[in-house]
């Protein structure tokens, strides 16, 4: 009796777990795709009153939100009129004249100006089918760009040693997009949105990039450029959103980036949900308001736990040897005899950080099954005696109910 009760007991928590979980079924990266933000810059039109309307009726049809995260606004300017690109805080970058003589005003060849840089072009078309990418702008110091492309390697194979013990599986792979000093000049606008317009020459910088342009932290620059602060964001970009993930990552900013209705449709088929469907948004911005919004405020770090494992440590000769699945040497090997990928307690692969309470449980049966049955029973017994004693309450209530009406018909 107490078997088949216990499995029920043990169905139960599973059902629940798996209830929990469907409300985190999206990661970090799935998110990148959802528009939560808006147009996160402003293709800003400086034009004299007459101008701006002598060409109201196509500048008032302008839609570059539906292909791009750009929106058109304009400012009377009896000056030299002119394009610009904004950004939140104020900031513009000047794009230089603008053609009067052109119904448009010159406005699809500043859109592409804006958009169609090769590396702007490069991150928009690989979003589907990568995980995330290395940004590197490189410098003139040959010496400076290798050391900071043989860290991004050191930690795309540190990445490997802890990517099963994400969420989901990730079948995309990290890739590097290269900008070569040489190649600066031409970068002006992704510099800009980068916030590295006054990068000097030889000095390196680097970001991570998913989804539609989101940055997965802060831009790294020279000795900034650490090894821990690209793990933590490579994680970061795998992980689900669960409640108690920190919210920081939302309010990074996003690239400048051209996304059509060819890849809206791709990202469909690929993410297996509709990024663009308002139940997407909402059930995102629920999932979101639900978590804290700060490092401080976070109940549990599993970047942490991810990079560096959970460990024991035995002591011998009054020395502590990390156990099997610890921190991984400099060289990116496993300190233990074999290489592979650490362990750490808590959720594996496919979970979506819902599975340790089942796990608990599952853990008790094999090593306490006594104590865990005894559990199990004291739980049922309280569950049957509380259901007894409801199921009297209700019957106690029908009875003087009934009496109450037959009293009633008798007068």
């Amino acid at each position: 009796m107490w078997f088949g009760e216990k499995h029920l007991f043990s169905v139960l928590l599973l059902a629940l777990g798996g209830a929990s979980a469907g409300l985190c079924r999206y990661t970090v990266r799935d998110i990148g795709f959802v528009d939560l933000q808006g147009a996160d810059y402003g293709l800003r039109l400086h034009a004299s009153l007459e101008l701006v309307q002598s060409r109201s009726e196509v500048l008032s049809g302008l839609d570059l939100e539906r292909d791009s995260n750009l929106r058109f606004e304009h400012v009377i300017d009896e000056g030299p009129p002119r394009w610009g690109l904004t950004r939140e805080g104020g900031e513009e970058l000047l794009l230089g004249g603008l053609d009067t003589e052109a119904e448009d005003l010159g406005l699809s060849d500043v859109v592409g100006r804006v958009l169609s840089g090769r590396h702007l072009t490069e991150l928009s078309r690989g979003a589907l089918d990568s995980f995330a990418f290395a940004l590197v702008i490189e410098g003139t110091s040959a010496e400076e760009n290798r050391a900071v492309h043989a860290l991004v390697e050191e930690a795309a194979e540190r990445f490997e040693l802890v990517v099963d013990q994400l969420p989901r599986p990730i079948p995309w792979p990290l890739r590097i997009v290269k900008v070569e000093a040489s190649e600066r000049p031409g970068e002006q606008v992704l510099l800009w949105a980068l916030a590295l317009d006054d990068l000097a020459d030889d000095e390196v910088a680097m970001a991570l990039v998913y989804g539609r342009g989101k940055l997965a932290g802060p831009v790294l620059r020279g000795e900034n450029i650490e090894l821990r602060e690209l793990l933590e964001q490579l994680v970061l970009i795998g992980e689900s959103c669960e409640c108690d993930t920190s919210r920081a990552w939302t309010e990074e900013p996003r690239l400048p980036l051209r996304w059509d209705d060819q890849q809206r449709a791709s990202a469909v088929a690929e993410l297996g949900f509709d990024p663009d469907s308002p139940m997407v948004m909402g059930e995102v911005l629920r999932i979101l308001s639900r978590g804290p919004r700060s490092e401080a405020e976070r109940p549990l770090d599993r970047i942490e736990s991810l990079l560096f494992g959970y460990h024991e440590t035995d002591l011998v000769a009054d020395a502590l040897v990390p156990a099997r699945g610890g921190v991984p040497n400099a060289d990116g090997t496993p300190r233990d005899h074999e290489r592979g990928s650490p362990r750490v307690v808590g959720a594996g692969e496919g979970d979506w950080g819902f599975a340790d309470e089942i796990s608990t449980v599952q853990e008790a049966e094999r090593s306490e099954p006594q104590e865990f049955q005894k559990s199990v029973e004291r739980r049922v017994s309280f569950l049957v005696i509380a259901g007894a004693a409801l199921g009297g309450l209700l019957l106690l209530l029908l009875a003087v109910l009934g009496a109450l009406l037959l009293r009633g018909r008798r007068g």
